[in-house]
């Protein structure tokens, strides 16, 4: 069961995720079809779907929430140099900022994770998963 916090930093990227594709969605049209940009972009909110804390081993978790962190935050970064060098589409800077609504969430995760290296529950070692509680 997922947290009140992983369901918030899920809406976050959901969102940012979105803004992502919608800035890039004219750019990349005559490079790359639809069916592979999409899903370079929605990998993020997958794996923070998919891989939760108590269902997968805690450093698998931390190691793949940190992976994701880093992915979505250079894509962010790639935004931000593409807008720096003039690229502009129309709505762009309401992409931008649900896209740095995620962004936050991501700062929030890699600060998080790397203060508070990986968190091994009692009765888990990392090892396997840890049972549910319900």
């Amino acid at each position: 069961m997922m947290g009140q916090a992983t369901v918030w930093t899920l809406l976050c990227l959901s969102a940012g995720t979105m803004g992502q594709i919608a800035y890039f969605a004219d750019l990349l049209k005559p490079h790359v079809p639809g069916w592979c940009a999409v899903p370079f972009f929605a990998i993020p909110v997958a794996l923070v779907l998919f891989v939760q804390p108590g269902e997968a081993p805690d450093r698998l978790v931390w190691r793949v929430h940190v992976l994701t962190a880093f992915w979505y935050t250079a894509v962010a970064v790639a935004v931000e140099i593409v807008s720096i060098s003039g690229y502009a589409p129309p709505g762009s800077l309401f992409f931008r900022v649900v896209m740095h609504t995620g962004w936050g969430c991501c700062a929030r995760v890699l600060v998080g994770r790397f203060r508070f290296p990986h968190p091994v529950r009692e009765g888990n070692t990392g090892d396997q998963p840890m049972r549910s509680d319900t």
